[in-house]
């Protein structure tokens, strides 16, 4: 008896995104570096206040390893939020974390030079984006703005944006699961559900996003118009529609996340769920040929993706993974899945049903016996 090829997928999916993840050393240094970034910058001559917090894909939980496979090289999006500085210029807003940062040796040797929005500080193993910001309005808590400097005239000027909120809106995406996850993190950790960051785990959702970013890097390694992540999470997120599978998840996400883009070329919007005034498409207007990147990224994802639903037994099914994926993480996924398989089955966590086989127990299921396991 053997697996349906929708479980084998799944499965290989799932173990394909564990390969993926940053570890979690990485993990707690990035949030030793940003906590006491934090610590450095509440200590500024002028007394303002700051809150700094993660954001992005580090914040979401769905940061991927680099092609490499090495667990080296991330980005982590820090925003550094200057509550009362929401009457200054966007020119002191951004100054101020600045000059802050150059007052420490060890942060003045890791830092480049200011750019558009963001200070950035290079460490061994990661990058730190750092980006200085403020409240909406003395009346928001979770709105920012945040400066924008022309790189050609050197004039700052005012964005809008909302982190906190856009993550409260992922995460309401997958929320049962998400819930499900962090109580089981917290028992193990002997920690309150609630004192569990998003980043610690990992949801169906989390998984297939990270496994579309790594389809995304090896199409577009070296190349300018890569489509951004922000645009991949969003619509993904859109186009969730709960699947409990990894494979399943990923193929609903791929059919229907265009939908989700409104608007004609040069009117494209990609709204952030989380305020109206950002449009996540604004390039893509300005640049055509960034939209074009993410359709020809679109249409080569379904394809990719589809064509795994032909391959039979590991050895195809590896073959398959090559193109999407590449060789090394192809390789990890299949070994991994291979002896996740065997020891479920030594442990009896191994069922057979009238479907075929399944790591799902139900009363209809037994258990299938201990032997040699040689392949799906």
């Amino acid at each position: 008896m053997e697996f349906t090829k929708t479980e084998i997928l799944n499965e290989i999916m799932d173990e394909l995104a564990s390969q993926l993840n940053i570890s979690n050393t990485m993990e707690d240094k990035a949030v030793r570096a940003y906590t006491t970034i934090g610590e450095w910058l509440e200590g500024n001559a002028e007394g303002e206040d700051v809150v700094v917090y993660p954001q992005g894909s580090f914040g979401l939980g769905t940061v991927v390893r680099p092609l490499s496979g090495a667990d080296d090289d991330y980005d982590i999006d820090l925003v550094c939020k200057l509550p009362e500085m929401y009457g200054a210029s966007a020119r002191a807003i951004k100054m101020l974390p600045g000059k802050r940062l150059k007052e420490n040796a060890v942060y003045a040797s890791k830092m480049e030079p200011e750019g558009k929005r963001c200070w950035t500080l290079n460490y061994e193993q990661f990058h730190v984006d750092i980006l200085p910001c403020t409240n909406e309005s003395p009346m928001s808590d979770e709105r920012i703005r945040l400066t924008n400097k022309d790189p050609n005239t050197g004039i700052y000027s005012d964005k809008f944006s909302n982190p906190k909120g856009y993550k409260h809106w992922f995460e309401d995406k997958m929320i049962a699961q998400l819930n499900e996850a962090k109580s089981r993190y917290a028992s193990l950790c002997h920690c309150s559900i609630e004192s569990v960051e998003t980043f610690r785990v990992k949801t169906t959702l989390q998984k297939a996003i990270q496994i579309l970013k790594h389809h995304r890097n090896l199409m577009f390694d070296g190349k300018e118009d890569k489509p951004v992540s922000i645009i991949l999470t969003t619509l993904s997120a859109k186009a969730y529609n709960g699947e409990g599978g990894v494979y399943d998840a990923l193929m609903g996400i791929l059919m229907n996340m265009d939908s989700f883009i409104e608007g004609v070329p040069g009117q494209y919007k990609i709204t952030n769920p989380a305020n109206t005034k950002e449009n996540f498409a604004d390039r893509w207007n300005e640049k055509p040929e960034k939209a074009n990147a993410f359709f020809t990224w679109l249409s080569q994802a379904k394809k990719d993706f589809t064509s795994l639903q032909t391959a039979e037994g590991l050895d195809e099914i590896g073959e398959a993974l090559e193109r999407p994926i590449g060789k090394t993480m192809s390789n990890r996924a299949i070994k991994a899945y291979a002896e996740s398989m065997r020891g479920k089955r030594e442990s009896g966590g191994l069922y057979a049903t009238s479907a075929g086989l399944t790591t799902s127990a139900s009363i209809a299921a037994k258990i299938v016996p201990n032997h040699t396991f040689y392949g799906a």
